[in-house]
């Protein structure tokens, strides 16, 4: 037995003494970026095999070598070119630095190398647009609706970016963009497109992420022009942007004006309201109504960028205005009160918005980034509104100064061991200070402050299993002069596991245990009349929602054929919703939240490509939501849309749809949306862009319809607006370069005037 043990000692001695020679380096992309889990081969010269091994997550490795002498070392990775090294290992220590794989699937001078277009990676799936997709897109919208990326919804209208759960946080370069604001992203600059479908790292807080990266210009600049206006009422949006590109630095400097002025706005409504002595039955008809708004908008953006930084510095000046929009209609009462009025009513907002966002990148030795952001602004806003019943008339005004603060901090570090390590630490400040005059006197000062702070861990295991363990806390206080301070603190936790099925699969379970704060403009104590029959009221006691989140999620890419299969589970406790009670012959329109909801839901989302030319995509949805607790509702919808793209020669050809859709709201109203439809055709051309389209050309009438029914009040209701009517649009776009050409920048503009003011809609 002592013969055995001492042969085994010196059996592991001589091992470790053996292998005393170890490699290592780091394996990067053509953008600098790593590659995670690349498989590495050491072979000798005659290819006869000695060791295997892959890179971390951060795209390190270190291999120990038994012996000395002339090796091979083959580098491969799924979407790149294979890569061989020669190295002589004559030290105890070899480091062969950074080995560069190159795309294997990338556009270079217009000629398209084939390739498979979405490519699963390890915590993303990287998207290449191929020729057709980058010939016929004029902004980062029509590129991402383009490319027709399973359960990713593109609305190139509103300009909105969504996903099931939620809207899609987008991002250059891996720095963060106002989703409505990448409409000044040239789509021939972007190399590639990275889905986050399960975030992790510094998306980790994001439902979804689109980062889009871009090829990069150090000499150059251009000037761009673009409008577009719609036919059927009057509604333009045009922008100017130029930028120059010199060294390390890009100044770039935008200027926008929207404007919107169109009438045809009808509601019709019955309303029901049941007093303890008597009841009410009230019938609106609108007679005429009026829409009117315009924005204007200014962004110097200054940035200089290195391989081991980024610095950028935004001014923004924002001002919107509402001068006046204006319903009038008639009122016929029934039961207590039998007559007829007619309505009237009027209302106006303007507000202006100076902001200041300073941005820092830091890559660190050890692999270790460090990323800052300070954001803040001061909104100076307006709001009036007057409504008059023949001899019954209301009125209020409003005058805000509304002061906001953010500070981000994310800290992330690659181990050695395929993990990682990150910190996010963010805090929001807003401070606003209310006048209200009319109807209501009240002097109100609010302050409000909301921190976030997690740790996110992630560990792989091997090539097919990764985990994530991210917990949290959160701290909200607020203040309303003269009130005590309200304090509230919740834990957070989200836990996700992955597992690759093969290559082209992969199947994820995420769980999230949050919390969520009232908006704003509803915690206070402020009154605003509605009308000669209800009143609206803040709540200042309004306390935190906590929820419940489980989603399961597998994505298939599979040839010209993508899919994703989604099954989702809600539940939400302390949900504030809308309260109705009766007080002094009026209905009080308040708040409460008491009340708690489940929502489950299942996603089927395809796209295919057919042929060079054709490409299409689908989607389907069920949803069950219940409300319980206070409050009792429930409703189940099947929903789904369809898009169509063909490309011929400098032309594009779109159609899509979507079903009707019902929404309970938290108002207690069921909403019943009509579907709707587009078309449209483009033509593209060097530097030109013309595109004319229509929204449902062929329905007269889209009627949105509300029902709502409480125990004193109920309410059904038609309305439609020259928004949702049959409309056409025209587009054109022109680009001028000068120099050498350069990247096209974004205007990462946040174009909203943030307010506490408590408003009727």
């Amino acid at each position: 037995m002592r013969f055995v043990l001492s042969l085994l000692y010196f059996f592991i001695l001589s091992q470790s003494v053996t292998a005393q020679y170890e490699i290592t380096g780091t394996v990067l992309d053509s953008q600098q970026k790593s590659i995670p889990f690349a498989t590495l081969r050491v072979t000798k010269q005659d290819s006869s095999f000695v060791k295997g091994s892959t890179t971390d997550s951060t795209g390190l490795f270190c291999i120990k070598m038994a012996d000395k002498g002339d090796y091979l070392l083959y580098i491969s990775s799924i979407g790149y070119i294979p890569s061989k090294v020669n190295f002589s290992l004559r030290d105890r220590k070899l480091d062969l630095g950074t080995l560069i794989l190159k795309e294997n699937n990338i556009l270079l001078n217009e000629i398209e190398v084939k390739g498979q277009l979405f490519v699963r990676k390890s915590d993303h799936v990287q998207v290449i647009p191929d020729k057709q997709q980058v010939k016929h897109a004029g902004t980062g919208y029509d590129l991402l609706n383009n490319l027709m990326i399973p359960n990713i919804d593109v609305d190139v209208q509103t300009k909105k970016v969504t996903t099931f759960g939620g809207d899609v946080t987008l991002y250059i370069d891996g720095r963060k963009a106002d989703y409505r604001e990448i409409q000044n992203l040239r789509p021939k600059d972007v190399e590639k497109i990275e889905y986050y479908d399960a975030p992790t790292g510094k998306y980790a807080t994001d439902i979804a992420a689109i980062n889009y990266v871009t090829r990069q210009y150090r000499s150059g600049g251009y000037i761009s022009l673009d409008g577009s206006q719609y036919i059927g009422y009057l509604n333009g949006d045009y922008n100017v942007a130029t930028k120059l590109s010199h060294g390390n630095t890009a100044y770039t400097l935008f200027g926008g004006y929207e404007m919107v002025d169109y009438s045809g706005r009808k509601r019709s409504s019955d309303e029901h309201f049941f007093f303890p002595d008597y009841q009410v039955e009230r019938v609106y008809n609108t007679l005429e109504g009026k829409v009117k708004r315009n924005q204007q908008y200014g962004q110097l953006n200054i940035l200089n960028r290195t391989k081991k930084r980024t610095l950028s510095g935004k001014f923004t000046l924002v001002h919107n205005e509402s001068p006046d929009n204006f319903s009038s209609g008639i009122m016929d009462y029934k039961g207590h009160y039998s007559m007829s009025q007619n309505s009237l009513t009027r209302s106006a907002a303007s507000g202006i918005m100076p902001s200041l966002e300073l941005y820092g990148n830091f890559q660190l030795k050890n692999k270790q980034y460090i990323e800052t952001t300070l954001r803040g602004s001061y909104s100076k806003n307006k709001y009036t509104r007057n409504y008059k019943e023949d001899s019954y008339e209301s009125a209020n005004y409003t005058k805000e100064d509304f002061y906001e603060m953010m500070v981000g901090v994310n800290y992330g570090v690659s181990l050695q061991h395929h993990n990682s390590l990150t910190f996010q630490f963010r805090t929001f400040y807003q401070n606003t200070s209310s006048h209200y005059s009319g109807d209501l006197i009240l002097w109100q000062h609010l302050w409000n402050s909301t921190s976030l702070f997690y740790v996110e861990y992630n560990q792989s295991l091997g090539n097919k299993f990764s985990y994530q363990v991210m917990p949290g806390l959160s701290a909200m206080y607020y203040r309303l002069h003269g009130d005590k301070k309200v304090v509230q603190y919740s834990p957070r936790l989200q836990g996700r596991i992955i597992y690759k099925l093969a290559k082209n699969q992969q199947l994820f379970s995420n769980i999230l245990l949050a919390n969520a704060f009232p908006n704003i403009n509803v915690l206070n104590e402020a009154e605003q009349t509605v009308d000669f029959m209800q009143v609206k009221r803040g709540n200042p006691d309004l306390r935190n929602m906590t929820f419940f989140q489980g989603t399961l999620n597998y994505s298939l890419q599979m040839g010209k054929v993508n899919a994703n299969v989604i099954g989702f589970y809600l539940y939400k406790n302390r949900l504030y919703y809308s309260d109705y009670q009766l007080e002094g012959g009026k209905l009080v329109y308040g708040y409460k939240d008491n009340a708690c909801s489940h929502t489950a839901n299942a996603v089927l989302s395809l796209s295919w490509k057919v042929t060079g030319h054709l490409r299409l995509k689908a989607d389907g949805q069920f949803t069950h939501m219940n409300y319980y607790g206070g409050i009792h509702r429930s409703i189940n919808d099947w929903t789904g849309s369809l898009q169509a793209n063909y490309f011929w020669k400098d032309f594009a050809f779109a159609i899509s749809g979507k079903t009707t859709s019902k929404i309970l709201d938290m108002d207690l109203s069921y909403t019943r949306q009509p579907a709707s439809y587009r078309i449209s055709a483009a033509w593209s051309r060097n530097n030109w862009r013309v595109e004319a389209g229509a929204n449902s050309p062929f329905t007269r009438h889209a009627y949105f319809k509300y029902r709502l029914d409480t125990d004193v009040y109920s309410m059904s209701q038609r309305s439609h607006s020259r928004l949702y009517q049959q409309n056409g649009y025209v587009k054109v776009a022109y680009t001028f370069n000068f120099g050498r050409k350069t990247s096209r920048d974004w205007k990462n503009v946040n174009t909203n005037i943030n307010s506490a003011i408590l408003k009727v809609e």
